[in-house]
């Protein structure tokens, strides 16, 4: 009963409240979370699309202000405007129709300034071209000098871009007006190095040619603190990135020296780095160990934060030019250290080198991409580098895609040695260690083949193999507190000896006697080649050798057979005195042969005509017996 006056209840008020319609089907809608699982795989994908910052979680893109304050319309590197995948180098190419000499990125990698004899041009740089921005308007005394260096300021004070003249003059820029903010001239010389302090962004230091370092702060513009190295020019100075009040200097007597800005007065610590001027100094990313380059054609890891009072260089790389610039790698991860360092020359050699300390002798990529000699360079992430050159171009280099040097080295070598011994090197055959279930690998590029395996095909003839290692990956530690795991050949040498081929005593005996002075320029009796052979002939008799003494024989035999050769060719030349007599002959018969008359009173001359005969006298006459005449010189 209950049952059925609830079922009619139940329908009375259906009938009453009929249920809604079903809504209408969505047009092209996307599901709840696109635009979540987009952003997170544009966060994956970041590190290796060279982006400036990841996008936010809802997957929007801020518009950036196109003035001098904003990113510009084509900068950024919004992962968004960006494929997928990289099947090509990104590589980007500027002309500014004039030689750079100087340049500088914003700290968010979307801007570059560069510097050149007149012009001062900030570029947008997008992920495939770069393109014009703005340019700041020089003073009219800083276009008759060269701007020898431009830095843009801190993430701090980034709306500031100073620049050093070879007047001594550094001239600060304000990016949001596009104009020149003040100048700063206390240097009586060249400034050679500007520096922004990336912990504080309220300092920046000045290296100069007249032997001073000094601090600014762009705050305060009552002066600067001086700091005296004592020493000659002052060519390159760096911040420690991970200490604000540390910084280190590269000097033209080739020392180095580290400064504490607290204490202007005495440097921290000295060494003697380099055989000539030292001419750049870059700090490591663990900010204990530094690296400087110089005229030496050396560029060196220092200590400079430890104790250690031996003063030596942890690792040395030697170069092919005198080194102008040095740029660590980027860590590619917080879990790894860079042991890459980038290096450009001064002249002679326009490329930009990556070298790895733990295989310093090779470099590990090259990127030939100027005409003229590279003045600058600098890191957008672990994998572009930007560089500038005095041909006008400012080129983004793709690491990825650069050549390798080693591919182009001859893994196998082979030789004879004196003694008939064959040596051969040859490439050992790849072997796959499995080490636990994950069977990881560390690589000396830092993982960088990892992340070229997702974007090419890998090649199993590639020779890059060889920069791997078949260690397990291991906590990660400080790789400059302990030695480098140095880079080892696979590769296996065999020494071959064949005793049947060679023996070495008859070796040592015709090398102690042989003759191969004919000249007698050793001090020995000079002699003919005849005779040499000869001896040397009747030596490899004594030695029972006789295979040897008759090719000896053969060839004195030879060389006699060429004298004669010789000797009846001279008889037989055109020019010699016998050749000559010989046709004079010839021709007075022929002459005899046409009818000139032979009597008692004509004889035939050696020049062809007749000559007449003197009379006999009867005494000559009967002396002289008559000879007959031949019956083909009769008339």
């Amino acid at each position: 009963m209950a049952d059925s006056l609830y079922a009619q209840y139940h329908n009375n008020l259906l009938s009453a409240n009929p249920p809604p319609p079903p809504p209408p089907p969505p047009q092209n809608q996307q599901p709840a979370n696109h635009q979540s699982r987009k952003a997170v795989f544009a966060r994956l994908a970041q590190p290796f699309l060279g982006a400036s910052r990841p996008p936010s979680s809802s997957g929007g893109e801020k518009s950036g202000n196109s003035g001098l304050g904003g990113s510009g319309g084509s900068g950024g590197g919004g992962v968004t405007s960006a494929p997928n995948h990289l099947k090509h180098a990104r590589t980007l190419k500027y002309n500014l129709n004039s030689p750079i000499l100087a340049a500088s990125a914003n700290p968010d990698g979307d801007r570059i300034v560069v510097a050149a004899r007149e012009i001062l041009r900030i570029v947008n740089v997008g992920y495939n071209e770069i393109t014009d921005a703005a340019n700041l308007r020089l003073p009219g005394e800083q276009k008759r000098h060269f701007q020898s260096d431009v830095k843009w300021g801190s993430k701090f004070n980034n709306n500031i871009i100073a620049t050093a003249g070879t007047n001594g003059t550094i001239c600060l820029y304000d990016v949001k007006e596009g104009r020149l903010d003040r100048t700063l001239k206390e240097h009586q010389r060249q400034v050679h190095r500007l520096v922004f302090n990336e912990q504080s962004g309220n300092y920046l230091l000045s290296a100069s040619q007249d032997g001073t370092i000094k601090l600014w702060d762009p705050r305060d513009k009552k002066g600067s603190v001086t700091f005296y190295g004592k020493a000659d020019a002052v060519r390159d100075i760096q911040f420690n990135n991970l200490d604000a009040v540390t910084f280190v200097a590269a000097f033209d007597n080739g020392a180095i020296q580290t400064w504490d800005i607290r204490n202007p007065h005495m440097y921290s610590k000295k060494i003697n780095a380099h055989n000539g001027p030292a001419f750049a100094v870059n700090w490591h990313p663990d900010g204990k160990h530094c690296a400087s380059g110089g005229r030496d054609k050396t560029v060196k890891v220092w200590d400079l934060v430890s104790g250690d009072t031996r003063r030596q260089a942890k690792h040395t790389i030697t170069t092919m030019a005198s080194i102008s610039r040095i740029a660590w790698r980027p860590r590619s991860s917080a879990n790894t250290e860079t042991t890459q360092i980038a290096t450009c020359a001064i002249n002679h050699d326009n490329r930009v080198c990556v070298w790895d300390f733990k295989r310093p002798y090779v470099p590990t990529r090259i990127m030939d991409v100027h005409d003229g000699a590279t003045t600058g360079m600098m890191w957008r992430n672990d994998n572009l580098l930007w560089s500038c050159s005095k041909d006008s171009t400012l080129v983004q280099n793709d690491l990825l895609f650069a050549p390798r040097p080693i591919n182009s080295l001859s893994h196998s070598a082979f030789s004879w040695t004196p003694d008939s011994n064959f040596t051969f090197a040859a490439q050992r055959r790849g072997r796959i260690r499995h080490h636990g279930p994950s069977n990881s690998r560390v690589t000396f590029d830092m993982d960088e083949e990892i992340g070229r395996d997702n974007r090419r095909s890998h090649s199993s003839h590639d020779r890059s193999n060889s920069f791997r290692s078949s260690r397990p990956n291991a906590i990660p530690i400080n790789i400059f507190e302990t030695a480098l795991e140095k880079f080892t050949p696979t590769q296996s040498v065999v020494n071959v000896t064949m005793p049947v081929l060679f023996d070495k005593e008859a070796f040592d005996f015709f090398a102690r006697r042989y003759v191969i002075d004919i000249m007698g320029v050793s001090g020995v009796k000079p002699m003919s080649l005849h005779d040499a052979f000869e001896k040397n002939s009747r030596l490899a008799m004594r030695a029972h050798k006789h295979r040897a003494a008759k090719s000896w024989k053969m060839l004195q035999l030879t060389i006699k057979s060429e004298e004669a050769a010789e000797d009846r060719h001279k008889k037989d030349r055109p020019g010699s005195a016998l050749s000559q007599l010989t046709q004079q002959l010839n021709g007075s018969l022929t002459l005899g042969r046409r009818g000139l008359p032979f009597d008692g009173n004509y004889s035939v001359s050696l020049t062809g005509g007749t000559t007449p005969i003197p009379a006999h006298s009867p005494k000559t006459m009967a002396t002289e017996p008559s000879e007959p005449v031949p019956p083909q010189e009769q008339i």
